[in-house]
Order: C-alpha cells, then structure tokens, then sequence
C-alpha cells in the first residue's frame, strides 16, 4: 500500500513538473508573440503612431560631402565614439552614470543663424526595446504644440538597428529641422540619442541629409 501510494505520488510529481515545463513554454511563447505583435504594430500601414514611414535616411542624396578634418570623441566609460569635424565648438558633460556631448559649427555660422548646424548625442539606461523607447518619443513629440514630426523609419548604422524620425520644431525665436536617430546594441542596456538640427525651415531636409555623414560615423564599443 506504501508502494502504491509511493508510485502515484511520483507520478504526481511528473505530471506536476510536465505541467510547469508546458506553462513555462506557454509564457516563452506568449512572450514572442507580443514582441511579434509590437514590430507589427510599429511598421503596419506605413505608418508609426500616425507618422508616415519612408526610407528618407537611407536614399537622401548629401550636396555637400566635405566636412574638412573630423576629430574623434569617445566618452569616458568607452561605450562610443563619434566623429565631428574638427573646427566645430565641442562642449562635453559628465555625470556618474551619463555622458553627453554637443557640437556646433558656431565659427562657420558667423551668428547667422540660418547657416548654424548642431549634433548630440547621449546614451540612456534602458530595459526597454528600441521599438518601444522610439514609440514613445513618437507619441511625445507629437503631443508637444511647437512640434511636427513629418516622416519617421529604420536603418542600420555600424552593423545596428536604428530608428530615425524628422521633424520640425519652432518657438518665438527660431525655427529648426531636425534628424534624431535612437540606436541600441545587440545585448546592450542602453539607447543612445542622437540628433542633427538646422536652423532654419528653408531646404532643411537637404541639410540633415547632409550632416547625416557624422551620425553615420557614431560606434557602440
């Protein structure tokens, strides 16, 4: 009678373990399919939170190539490294946990502010997917009233997944065009920012495209 009782309460035990196995796959793929459902949504109909997807980032065509002499800038905790040209004013800050760099081509401009041209770049801890952080920012920008977002899609830069969104943003003093690229490493915990402006409406989308030469040059370590 022990035996029997032995036997079945094994059995039980196996059966309770094949039970958990299949609940633990169950969740495992549960978890695949809302991964799968979430990239669905984000690219369906073309369009991300209303935006219009393109392949901007990839097919425009720069006019001016020739930024001179680049520098190479690396923050301190070697997670990247950016190259910007070397004439541009620099200016770095630090933190514990965050680095963030800013350029600009001050001496070029003149304090003509319709010739002025920006980058920076700043790297987020994060447990959060690219598509999901870049969505969110989506939606953000599209709720702040001095803000358009005109076209928004991904690309590759240095072997990883990015997503860029343009847009244009205005208050009482100037009017910019703006091209800012979310990129995260494969197995990295952070999202890294990165952002071009001009200052000014007119052909702003030529001029991104133009300085989109020094976000390509941005490498995760």
């Amino acid at each position: 009678m022990v035996e029997k009782k032995t036997s079945q309460i094994k059995h039980q035990t196996r059966l309770n373990n094949k039970v958990g196995q299949g609940c633990d796959i169950i969740a495992i793929v549960n978890k695949l399919l809302a991964l799968s459902f979430l990239v669905i949504a984000f690219y369906s109909c073309n369009t991300i939170e209303g935006v219009k997807t393109t392949n901007y980032y990839d097919t425009c065509k720069a006019f001016n190539t020739d930024f001179g002499d680049l520098s190479t800038y690396q923050d301190p905790n070697r997670l990247f490294t950016i190259r910007l040209p070397y004439d541009w004013d620099v200016r770095e800050s630090y933190s514990d946990t965050l680095y963030g760099i800013f350029a600009a081509n001050l001496n070029e401009s003149n304090s003509d502010i319709t010739t002025l041209e920006s980058f920076s770049a700043i790297g987020y801890s994060t447990i959060e997917s690219l598509e999901s952080y870049a969505t969110k920012e989506i939606r953000n920008l599209k709720e702040d009233k001095g803000t358009k977002v005109k076209e928004a899609g991904k690309t590759i830069i240095n072997g990883n997944n990015a997503i860029w969104i343009l847009f244009k943003s205005e208050d009482q003093k100037t009017k910019k065009g703006n091209l800012v690229v979310y990129i995260k490493g494969v197995g990295n915990s952070q999202i890294f920012i990165l952002q071009t402006s001009v200052y000014s409406s007119d052909n702003s989308k030529e001029r991104l495209c133009n300085l989109k030469q020094l976000l390509n040059t941005f490498k995760i370590l």
